[in-house]
């Protein structure tokens, strides 16, 4: 369940054991990079096993960085560090179901996003 309330995003979850948790988004989500922001896609969201990341026109000569953190800030694994132009596939296969913030990094350009993991 999400609402907003005071300019923040309160995400309530209950995991598999039946413990509820909530969280509070009262950061920045995304970051102004028109470039980068027109360049990538990512589908489907909700996710349930594989998030398709898909980038068009983007110079290759440096490659992207994917980070994917959970609602308390920290990242979940290494960063993906990828030179691709096309479809790339990120297993959400063993994540719990819940929110997570996927954040893509290009010369100095970021945005960020939320994922739900069903």
């Amino acid at each position: 369940m999400q609402f907003v309330l005071n300019n923040k995003i309160y995400y309530l979850y209950t995991d598999p054991n039946y413990h509820s948790k909530l969280f509070v988004w009262d950061g920045v989500l995304s970051t102004v990079s028109p470039s980068l922001e027109n360049s990538i896609s990512y589908f489907p969201n909700p996710v349930d096993d594989m998030l398709t990341i898909h980038s068009k026109n983007i110079n290759s000569a440096s490659p992207l960085e994917l980070t994917i953190y959970a609602m308390d800030g920290k990242p979940l694994g290494n960063p993906i560090h990828k030179q691709f132009e096309g479809f790339l596939e990120v297993s959400f296969e063993h994540f719990y179901p819940g929110i997570y913030i996927l954040e893509i990094t290009k010369d100095k350009e970021i945005i960020r996003k939320k994922i739900i993991k069903r």
